[in-house]
């Protein structure tokens, strides 16, 4: 257990003591792992079910990675000592950024029904590898300096 640089910051949204926003930032990354494979299977097989399946997947990740940014947007805005820390920026920014190609590839799949499949293929690992990334700050934030941790006073 890494030893936290001050004491624990719980977060502003809670339900029953524990902090809303590490529970949600699960399905937004699921749903784009998933819509990375679903593509690559596409690529390899060129059966339908496949796009279908990641044209799904990825509004899924945008609808579910909505809720999840706002609630730790709330905590960034809410909580003075996060704003303090780099690594609560890089983490904001990064994932900001990730939405941003959730969202650019969610419209590309509807503007390209017939068209290439290539660039879907990029923006979906490249989803999924941005959202991993920003997510290990994200991680560091909890488990080194103690933000969305412990109970509210």
């Amino acid at each position: 257990m890494t030893e936290q640089e001050h004491g624990s910051i719980p977060s502003r949204i809670t339900i029953l003591d524990s902090p809303v926003h590490p529970l949600m930032i699960n399905f937004p990354t699921a749903f784009a792992w998933s819509a990375a494979l679903a593509d690559t299977a596409f690529a390899l097989t060129k059966d339908p079910f496949w796009r279908r399946a990641a044209d799904w997947l990825v509004r899924a990740e945008v609808a579910t990675a909505a809720p999840a940014a706002t609630t730790g947007l709330v905590d960034f805005l809410l909580i003075d000592k996060v704003r303090k820390h780099l690594i609560a920026w890089v983490h904001l920014l990064g994932m900001d950024f990730t939405f941003a190609l959730g969202v650019i590839n969610w419209w590309q799949r509807r503007r390209s029904r017939d068209g290439g499949h290539g660039h879907l293929l990029a923006l979906s690992w490249m989803g999924a590898l941005s959202i991993s990334l920003f997510a290990y700050f994200g991680g560091k934030l909890a488990h080194v300096h103690g933000i969305s941790v412990g109970k509210a006073d």
